[in-house]
């Protein structure tokens, strides 16, 4: 998924990817295993996907995430975006690898079999808030408010948001979804893209749940905004223009300037 997007960026075989926020932001800054890259920009942010933990639906199924000391847990595949997010929330919420829990690495499909078949006790899995599941045989489970406080103060790509679980609405752990480009792609394509979008952005948001508004796309990107998709934010009337720097820069050399010449005409009159 991310993971394998992200790297065909970096290899040039991808011009664009949609990819988790949070593995973009790794790769960007070169932390938790990633080999730096910066040679990307943001696009634009699309669907959140949240941080969902999967039981079975019986009567000795864990109930909260403290329940899970002593399990069975499939975090997902080494590397992948639900296996990083997964061990965020195990971790925070005291749970030690190998210790308190233990993990497995099945995807996402044969994790589900694995917890109907009881090889595995819980799941955690990253994914759109509209997953399709058999409700019938598993449940989800909600992480504490505490937990989801802590993971998005503490790191710039985390935020919380809420899912339904049980006809009620309880806080979530979320990621978004963003759309990213190479920065040397072309400066049309970019263009194209990012006015298509926006030409259709509302008829998206009926069918995509939780689509950011266009006015909030700079303020929710983790990393750099490409120039031709902020050109395209500012023409479409969703942004204000980058500040014009270099007027400033004028205006404080003229008052230096000005500043200056009233000290030496004042010293020369006082002489």
């Amino acid at each position: 998924g991310s993971t394998e997007n992200l790297e065909g960026l970096r290899s040039g075989e991808f011009d664009f990817v949609i990819a988790q926020n949070d593995l973009a932001h790794h790769l960007f800054f070169g932390d938790s295993g990633f080999e730096q890259n910066r040679e990307f920009s943001a696009v634009a942010p699309l669907f959140p996907e949240y941080v969902q933990v999967f039981v079975r639906r019986d009567a000795g199924a864990p109930l909260l995430l403290g329940d899970l000391r002593g399990a069975a847990v499939n975090i997902g595949a080494p590397g992948s975006g639900s296996y990083r997010n997964a061990r965020d929330v195990l971790a925070t919420a005291g749970l030690r690898e190998g210790v308190d829990y233990r993990p497995t690495g099945f995807p996402m499909q044969t994790a589900f079999q694995a917890l109907r078949a009881e090889t595995i006790d819980a799941m955690i899995v990253t994914a759109a808030g509209n997953l399709d599941f058999d409700a019938q045989a598993f449940q989800r489970l909600a992480l504490p408010a505490s937990l989801i406080d802590t993971l998005a103060t503490d790191n710039a790509y985390y935020d919380a948001g809420e899912q339904v679980i049980g006809d009620v609405v309880v806080p979530t752990l979320e990621v978004r979804a963003f759309l990213f480009a190479r920065n040397d792609a072309p400066d049309g394509a970019v263009a194209r893209l990012m006015d298509g979008l926006l030409t259709h952005w509302d008829d998206l948001i009926p069918d995509v749940p939780g689509l950011a508004e266009p006015e909030t796309f700079l303020r929710r990107s983790p990393l750099p905004y490409h120039p031709e998709a902020r050109r395209a934010l500012v023409d479409a009337g969703h942004a204000n223009p980058e500040p014009a720097y270099w007027m400033w820069i004028v205006i404080w050399l003229a008052i230096l300037t000005s500043s200056f010449a009233a000290v030496t005409f004042q010293s020369s009159y006082d002489r």
